[in-house]
C-alpha cells in the first residue's frame, strides 16, 4: 500500500534533493489519498506503460 509507503518515501527524497517522481498509474489512488503536506513540492507522473516513463525522461 502505497500510502504507509509514502510517509517513508516523501521525506528522504527532498533530503537528498529528488523533487520529480513517476509512479505506475495503478498507485494513483493510494498516493492520492496521502495528506497534503507529506508530498507538497513533490511533482509526481503517473505512468500505464513504460513508454510513458521515456517520454517523460528522454521527451
Amino acid at each position: 500500500m502505497l500510502s504507509n509507503a509514502g510517509r517513508v518515501v516523501c521525506s528522504p527524497l527532498f533530503r537528498i534533493g529528488i523533487h520529480e517522481l513517476t509512479l505506475p498509474e495503478a498507485h494513483r489512488r493510494d498516493f492520492d489519498k496521502l495528506p497534503d503536506h507529506i508530498c507538497t513540492g513533490l511533482t509526481v507522473h503517473f505512468a500505464k506503460r513504460y513508454q510513458d516513463v521515456a517520454e517523460g525522461v528522454f521527451g
